[in-house]
């Protein structure tokens, strides 16, 4: 549906409602609104109209991505802003998937399915591990118990001190950045810094793990996002992804 044949429509189902309006007047309102929209996403990063949705800027953090051409070249791809839409849940009804068509599902089949690209962790070629006598190793990939449930440990007063001080100190965004040699907690508001911390990289992915353990799905979130719920009034997006260096998670102010 064109910005033309909407406007028609708007003007229509304005005329139904008892208010005068003709398909000019519907496109300008319609202009207006995605001004207004734009405004309000340059201004609070948030937008919510009810009944239909909210609109969000989410952040992706820096990656490496192939390159389209396919001859196997990687570049960097720095932190970018992407507009988002979380539909309501009376959209959500109204906009069910139709069935598929005999045609449309031949059609699919004969199509190759691309191959998956290799995880990002994977770049480094025939990494070679020195061995520490002295460190501690930790299995994390036994079910959550011992230290992670554990409220009272000390990496749970820490998970839980990293989202107060980013409650104290008006953050919207705290990154949790791998590095080769010292991770970084940074604390983010309107693209500046407002805290910086350094984290051992032995500590990086324990860090990473019991925040996870703190987080829980959202029915309206994709799978790979959960949410935090501090109070009734304020939740925080949990998300990753990966980079060269480890996993970077970001905690999100809703």
């Amino acid at each position: 549906m064109t910005k033309e044949i909407l406007g028609a429509q708007l003007a229509k189902e304005m005329r139904i409602a008892g208010i005068k309006m003709n398909r000019d007047g519907g496109e300008k309102f319609i202009s207006a609104l995605i001004k207004t929209i734009n405004e309000g996403l340059a201004k609070s990063r948030e937008v919510t109209l009810s009944n239909f949705g909210t609109f969000f800027v989410s952040k992706y953090s820096s990656k490496i991505i192939k390159s389209p051409r396919g001859d196997k070249k990687e570049f960097f791809m720095p932190p970018t802003d992407v507009i988002k839409w979380k539909p309501s849940l009376k959209i959500r009804r109204r906009a069910e998937s139709r069935a598929v068509e005999k045609e449309e599902y031949d059609l699919l089949l004969s199509h190759r399915l691309p191959e998956e690209e290799p995880p990002l962790l994977e770049l480094e070629i025939n990494p070679v591990k020195k061995v520490d006598p002295h460190a501690v190793q930790i299995n994390l990939s036994t079910n959550a118990s011992g230290f992670m449930n554990d409220d009272n440990s000390p990496i749970s007063r820490l998970a839980k001190n990293i989202i107060n001080e980013m409650i104290k100190i008006g953050a919207e965004i705290a990154e949790i950045r791998p590095s080769k040699k010292k991770s970084q907690l940074l604390y983010l508001a309107q693209h500046q810094t407002l805290g910086r911390h350094q984290i051992p990289k032995i500590s990086h992915q324990i860090i990473v793990e019991k925040i996870r353990t703190l987080a829980k799905p959202e029915i309206d979130f994709p799978a790979d996002e959960k949410i935090i719920a501090v109070d009734d009034n304020q939740k925080i997006r949990v998300y990753s992804s990966l980079t060269p260096f480890g996993e970077l998670m970001i905690l999100e102010r809703l």
